[in-house]
């Protein structure tokens, strides 16, 4: 599958651009950038060999579907994290790079029926002028991405009455009734003695 996957750096920009907006051929994309077989650095570069054509590859429906497995590919895989210095500084390179490419061709894509969800997508006008939170948005984007992905069988249920009540909304609100029951009950038992006693 390597070699068959990686074949696909054998050709020109523009015929990768036809293939990725074919309904059979944009499937070759997604063997490579899913496949375990093919190096990070092979991904890469095929993603970075859009830029200066991403505007081409999104004009078109099954081509802007290709634009977005790249983009989300780059985020989540090719991420740049920051030295030892600045631990904790993280830069989008790879994203940041195929956003600015498509800065000079805002106008373009906001008249192409396709590329214009796609450039909304990258928010494009917050990168223009205001880079910082355009990388802190991506950040935070990526974040939410990862939450959502969490399957519910990656949370180990327990068998506790607080598992209950999240697992079973209806068995949450028959415990919340039978509780409301049960304390007025004792309240009203409880009234009773006090009563009883003061007699």
């Amino acid at each position: 599958m390597f070699n068959t996957s990686c074949s696909i750096l054998d050709t020109t920009v523009e015929e990768r651009i036809k293939i990725a907006q074919h309904v059979s051929g944009s499937r070759i994309f997604d063997v490579f950038l899913e496949s375990a077989s093919v190096p990070a650095s092979k991904k890469r570069q095929l993603i970075m060999d859009f830029v200066g054509h991403y505007h081409h590859l999104v004009d078109d429906k099954i081509g802007s579907r290709v634009g977005d497995r790249c983009w989300e590919f780059s985020d989540t895989y090719l991420r740049v994290s920051g030295n030892r210095l600045f631990p904790s500084f993280s830069t989008f390179i790879t994203q940041e790079k195929i956003a600015r490419s498509l800065i000079p061709k805002e106008q373009e894509l906001a008249g192409s029926f396709y590329g214009k969800f796609f450039a909304r997508n990258l928010n494009l006008h917050v990168l223009r002028r205001r880079p910082e939170e355009w990388r802190d948005l991506q950040s935070e984007r990526r974040q939410q991405d990862k939450l959502n992905t969490i399957q519910p069988n990656d949370l180990i249920a327990t068998p506790t009455s607080a598992s209950q009540e999240v697992g079973n909304g209806k068995r949450r609100n028959r415990v919340d009734e039978i509780d409301v029951l049960f304390d007025e009950r004792l309240g009203k038992r409880a009234k009773k003695e006090t009563a009883h006693k003061q007699k």
